[in-house]
């Protein structure tokens, strides 16, 4: 009896490391996800002070972003996952620890546009890692924490190659990256929307993110020489909001 007894518990211990292991995972989904626009986000700070510009205060905007991400890049190494899931935490580790202190420099065209280019690696493979723990976990939810998440990294892409026009650079393949942005959001939208009718709250976000979208579609498009960035850094960061809105609520289904 005493053997079977054992048994049970080995067993019941096992589950319970299972579960806890696939909720800590799908939290990390939730964190990487925020983390992935977030990054953009500091971006668009860190041109906005460049820029001059004092709307939301980019400075101390900035300064906050990068004590969260901070924060959770330091902290998620040590987190139970496969040793695959964990090699691909240190790779973005390394970026992270390229973009930080660059981050921290007097911003110029120049170096917001090399800043860019390390950022889109480091969210392209936060990307990759959150759907890689995505599958790992239990919770359907999770995927369409990951899709809502590549929604709002797309719409602080264009919002980032719009302030970086407003600010002088002339990047030839403007237009083609504003289109790509474009069809990858339409995509994104049409991708989720079936996925979230049985829940009215989340449709309705995603159909005030689309009408927010629209707006800064037509800005992102704009041949006219006029630049607002301010509204295109106040129209991400409602959008933004929206998504991680979408977020908390997929995190309690």
């Amino acid at each position: 009896m005493r053997k079977i007894n054992t048994m049970f518990m080995l067993i019941a211990v096992s589950l319970l490391s299972t579960v806890t292991s696939a909720a800590v995972l799908a939290e990390d989904v939730s964190e990487i996800a925020k983390v992935c626009m977030d990054a953009e986000s500091s971006l668009q700070d860190f041109i906005m002070i460049g820029m001059e510009a004092t709307y939301a205060n980019p400075k101390q905007h900035l300064e906050v972003k990068l004590a969260e991400i901070e924060e959770f890049v330091s902290d998620v190494g040590n987190h139970d996952m496969s040793t695959e899931l964990h090699a691909e935490v240190v790779e973005i580790q390394k970026l992270w620890h390229q973009i930080k202190p660059e981050l921290s420099k007097q911003p110029t065209i120049e170096n917001s546009v090399a800043l860019r280019e390390l950022i889109d690696d480091f969210v392209n493979r936060c990307e990759e890692l959150d759907e890689h723990l995505a599958d790992a976990t239990t919770k359907n939810s999770t995927h369409v924490i990951v899709l809502v998440a590549d929604l709002g990294v797309e719409v602080q892409r264009m919002a980032v190659g719009y302030l970086l026009k407003a600010w002088g650079y002339q990047d030839p393949a403007y237009d083609e990256k504003v289109k790509s942005e474009l069809t990858k959001f339409t995509g994104l939208y049409e991708e989720i929307l079936p996925l979230a009718k049985a829940n009215n709250m989340i449709v309705d976000k995603l159909n005030a993110i689309k009408k927010n979208f629209l707006v800064f579609k037509f800005m992102a498009a704009s041949k006219s020489g006029r630049f607002v960035p301010a509204v295109a850094q106040k129209n991400a960061t409602a959008i933004l909001k929206m998504v991680l809105e979408i977020i908390e609520i997929e995190e309690k289904i």
